[in-house]
């Protein structure tokens, strides 16, 4: 029964949607900065197709930004490369000899010329030592242990040991107003570097966090400026690659973020809207400030809002003033400013406060007639409010208060500065950690945390310098989480298997589902959380006996499974049997055939009129006159009516053997008890073929694994245990569509399909890709091992009592109520098997079984008081094996339960004992003991199902189970079918049997092969 060579080709439509699953992932890109750039490149580069980039700007690179002055190139945003070991941005630039060392490094600056109000310029011994003095404390404090005060500021720790060290600066002539002056300097450095208006507002542990990177701090770009990392990152440089060609779209302000059920939708300034199934939101922080009241629906998790509120996104701005030529001398990397409380007074009195934070001029490495002056905090605020022109003279008036002593400044010829808080897309130039974040134990990987969908997909990512834990304020910072978000992408779609079918559970329903779905080239994937398939099904040798743990015999030769034993050579010329041989009763007496065939016949016949009171026994026959009764209850009333009929001599015997009867039907309906089973579904079962209780000669494992070997190996994961199962159906889950299945509400024609105008797509390889993602997979399955799997639909094969337990916390959003009272309502019960094996045979050749009769039918108080209550569930024990010597008790009810617990020592004793309390033979300890544990199988839970009166007292069946769930898709033209249950719970009429169960799957796949069909249509 195998089916050829083509088994592993895939149906087209879902071959295309695997090959193409990261093409069909719609991903949009927010913010054209380093991050966004690299978010999406990296992205292109690795296969997905569908990416758009949104940038509200006019142009890529955000705070990356290098324009011309005349015939030179200034930053206005990020000027340096920040190390070289680990930088991300210098690992591009440096093979390709675009780098050099800047003029502007931590020796120059410590070296560098420190101007005076009154025109003259500090001692350089006393400004080299103080500077000196304060980096060694700044590295210093930067190695400290982290602190339990969360709320210690940079400056908090930096005075603290700046104030414990002074004396080492005892061999200097420096007075306090020197210090005083570097320490105020040093203290706008600080500030210049965190972009914070006070260290007291920085973070100690923010500021410990961060990281450099080894090698030269202050790496310049030869030619250009840092707009050059955005040709590295499209690849523009070298020349002899190929360019990225990103599908970028300029002048689109997002203002609106929705996380709709199963896409996102984006809104943009101008009106202009995206739908996506995944979005980097690139953008500042400062911009996340202003607009995250209104821009996230529904809002963003705490945890994220409050980091956004409480990292800073502060201010540093860049001045630039050139000149006709160089006025100062070549040697002179920068121009530092010192104040006193006299140009302060003298700032104030002209309104230019704003002055006092420049405090300094750096010259700049390809720019060589050009000063850049820096300011931040309140100042620079200010300025962005300021004309151009208002600005360049109070600089000018600022350059030759100090310097026109020393040095004949001329006139600029060009001015130019950036304005990073006034820009409405970025409200700011970098970020930094508060002390009031480290007081709310906030953090930056707060804000990269991704929001995830019910399908545990990653759909609004973070990314951004302020989200990286340790490179905030930088630009290979930046990189560095654009590449993050984007991995986590490809993780997510590499680790994630796109299927069409899920099959949850490698049972004979999953094997009859994964056969038809194989034989129709339809993809799909096993999930079986055991190390072995087969479910229920379990052989194991003793010798050349086989025991079965589990089901024992084939039912009926008109079923898939006999087809599969036949042709594959399993049968055996055996014919199994159970409830044979010696009817025995505690007292040692052997109960005579004829009575145990009289009461067996009465027996019978009850069973056998109950089935006259299913409507669905023979549909073109009334069924009887309906009853109240169960089950039990019927049964034990006709047997009460006919024991008077018998003789006198044999109503005890009568009432014992009925007893037997009784367990035995408990055991073979797998219940606690004969009263709780609806009378109404006693008829439906039915037996296909005339021969019952087929042997398999190598075991019932030879069928599994012949069926087996029929499959693509590689779709098969054992040791798979499902974890969570999110699924996506188009409606609260008590609202969702269930059906028999109707695919689709009218049939498919050219002209439909052209109504659909779905065969004219040119972004996508089939017309599906353009559905989001949750309703083109909206099966997402999480497993116990981190498998995830992606799926168009699943089929739920896991046992009922699998299900009875986990089903609340297994299902996201919970099953529809239907499919949640079924579960709670259909009956699964217990059923274990003994098996005993003995040293040699001691029962007669002729014998074919013990079955255990009850004096006392009602009175356990004996069995109690020896903790050996459970045996009064075993029926009987069946002779298995004569070479090797092998018995099998059947057990079931809570005698069933208790059982699983007892250590296999007390089990052999336990049945040693009862069979001995039966029998004048002397009955050895048996030597080993085997025994079934489906109850304490955590993927089991039970032996199989039944019918209950609480399933009728709501109008269901069992059958009710396979209602489909499912949800409208294409144009609200075909039903989806998302979730399908089969097993042997739900054969109408095969329950509790394997071919049931064989065939439940068999049915569900059907109805998804036909759905393939019909979509590979569209």
């Amino acid at each position: 029964m195998k089916f050829g060579a083509d088994t592993r080709l895939l149906d087209s439509t879902i071959s295309a949607l695997t090959h193409s699953r990261m093409n069909c992932a719609r991903i949009i890109v927010v913010g054209g900065g380093a991050a966004g750039t690299a978010a999406a490149t990296r992205l292109a580069q690795n296969g997905f197709e569908n990416v758009t980039l949104l940038e509200a700007g006019g142009r890529l690179g955000g705070r990356c930004h290098t324009i011309a002055l005349g015939e030179e190139h200034v930053d206005l945003g990020a000027q340096w490369i920040h190390g070289e070991e680990g930088n991300a941005v210098y690992a591009m630039a440096a093979p390709l000899n675009l780098t050099k060392d800047s003029i502007v490094s931590k020796a120059s600056i410590v070296n560098a010329k420190f101007f005076k109000p009154d025109g003259s310029m500090m001692d350089s011994k006393i400004s080299d030592s103080l500077l000196l003095y304060c980096f060694k404390i700044a590295e210093k404090i930067h190695a400290q242990e982290p602190s339990s005060n969360r709320s210690l500021s940079l400056g908090d720790v930096f005075m603290k040991s700046f104030n414990e060290n002074l004396l080492e600066l005892k061999d200097v002539n420096i007075c306090d107003a020197d210090i005083n002056q570097i320490l105020e300097w040093f203290h706008k450095f600080e500030n210049s570097l965190e972009a914070s208006d006070s260290w007291y507002d920085v973070s100690f542990e923010g500021y410990r966090k961060y990281e450099e990177c080894n090698g030269n701090l202050n790496v310049a770009w030869k030619t250009g400026g840092y707009s050059n990392v955005i040709d590295l990152l499209l690849q523009r440089q070298p020349k002899s690659k190929s360019e990225i060609h990103l599908n970028v779209q300029f002048g689109k302000e997002v203002t609106k973020i929705v996380q709709g059920e199963h896409e996102l939708v984006l809104t943009c300034a101008d009106g202009s809207v995206f739908t996506a199934d995944h979005t980097i939101v690139c953008v500042s922080l400062g911009v996340l400030k202003a607009n995250v009241p209104f821009m996230f629906n529904p809002p963003l998790p705490g945890k994220k809002l409050l980091a956004i509120n409480t990292l800073a996104m502060g201010v540093a701005e860049k001045l630039f003033i050139q000149f006709p030529y160089r006025w100062w001398p070549d040697e002179w990397p920068s121009l530092q400013i010192l104040l006193d409380s006299n140009i302060k007074e003298e700032l104030k009195e002209m309104k230019k406060e704003w002055l006092e934070e420049v405090f300094s001029f750096f010259v700049l490495d390809n720019a060589p007639n050009t000063l850049c002056g820096w300011v931040g905090g309140n100042a620079a605020r200010y300025v962005s409010n300021i004309p151009d022109e208002e600005i360049k003279n109070d600089l000018l008036f600022l350059l030759k208060r100090y310097l026109s002593k020393l040095y004949q400044i001329p006139n600029p010829i060009r001015f130019a500065r950036s304005n990073w808080y006034g820009n409405t897309h970025f409200r700011g130039s970098y970020s930094f950690v508060t002390v009031q974040a480290n007081e709310n134990n906030s953090s930056s990987e707060d804000l990269a945390e991704p929001i995830l969908d019910a399908f545990g997909r990653p759909v609004i990512m973070f990314a951004g310098e302020a989200t990286h834990s340790h490179f905030f304020s930088t630009v290979h910072g930046a990189i560095e989480t654009g590449w993050r978000e984007a991995d986590r992408l490809l993780s997510y779609y590499s680790k994630v298997q796109h299927v069409n079918t899920a099959i949850i559970g490698g049972g004979m329903a999953g094997l009859g589902a994964a056969v038809t779905l194989e034989k129709n080239n339809v993809d799909y994937v096993i999930l079986e959380a055991q190390n072995h398939l087969g479910g229920r099904i379990q052989s194991i040798n003793e010798g050349s006996t086989v025991m079965e743990l589990g089901a024992q015999w084939l039912h009926g030769t008109e079923n898939g499974l006999y087809q599969w034993a036949q042709e594959g050579g399993l049968l055996s010329d055996q014919v199994g049997s159970e409830g044979k041989g010696l009817y025995l009763r505690d007292d040692k007496t052997v109960v005579s055939q004829t009575i145990v065939d009289r009461v067996s016949d009465e027996v019978d016949l009850i069973l056998k009129e109950m089935e006259d009171f299913s409507p669905f026994r023979m549909k073109n026959l009334s069924p009887k006159t309906t009853t109240t009764k169960s089950v039990g209850e019927y049964l034990a009333a006709e047997f009460k009516d006919r024991l008077s009929k018998l003789p006198e001599d044999i109503l005890q015997t009568a009432l014992q053997l009925f007893n037997w009867h009784w367990r035995f039907q408990i055991i073979d309906n797998a219940c606690d008890s004969l009263d709780s089973l609806p009378i109404e579904e006693w008829g439906s079962y039915s037996l296909n073929g005339s021969q019952d209780n087929i042997v398999l000669k190598n075991g019932y494992s030879s069928l599994v694994k012949l069926i087996s070997s029929a499959l693509s190996q590689d779709r098969i994961k054992l040791n798979t245990a499902v974890k969570k199962i999110r699924w996506y159906g188009g409606a609260s889950s008590d609202h969702v569509q269930l059906s028999s299945f109707n695919i689709i509400s009218s049939n498919i024609t050219d002209e439909l399909i052209s109504k659909l105008n779905l065969k004219n797509c040119t972004n996508c390889e089939s017309a599906h890709q353009l559905q989001p993602l949750s309703t083109l997979y909206p099966v997402s399955i999480l497993c116990e091992n981190g498998i995830q799997i992606l799926a168009r639909h699943v089929i739920v094969t896991c046992s009922l009592g699998f299900l009875k337990k986990h089903h609340h916390e297994l299902f996201s959003p919970p099953l529809p109520l239907l499919h949640r009272n079924m579960v709670n309502t259909i009956g699964f019960g217990a059923i274990e098997k003994i098996f005993l094996i003995f040293e040699q045979c001691w029962w007669n050749q002729s014998t074919e079984g013990f079955q255990l009769l009850w004096t006392q039918v009602t009175s356990h108080s004996t069995e109690k008081e020896l903790g050996m209550s459970w045996i009064r569930d075993v029926t009987g024990f069946d002779v298995l094996s004569r070479e090797p010597p092998i018995l099998v008790g059947w057990v079931g009810g809570p005698g069933a339960k208790v059982m699983q617990d007892l250590s296999e020592e007390k089990l052999a004793q336990d049945c040693q004992v009862l069979l001995q309390k039966f029998l004048h033979e002397k009955v050895p300890l048996p030597k080993k003991v085997v025994r079934s544990q489906w109850i304490s199988n955590p993927f089991i839970k039970g032996g199989y199902s039944h019918a209950t009166r609480n399933c009728q007292q709501l109008g269901l069946r069992p059958v009710d189970l396979n209602k489909v769930i499912d949800f409208s898709s294409v144009n609200n033209t075909v039903r989806h079918p998302v979730i399908l249950f089969a097993g042997e719970a739900n054969s109408e009429h095969d329950f509790s049997t394997t071919h049931g169960a064989y065939h439940s799957g068999i049915d569900r796949a059907s109805i998804l092969v036909e759905h393939s069909k019909i979509m590979s249509k569209l």
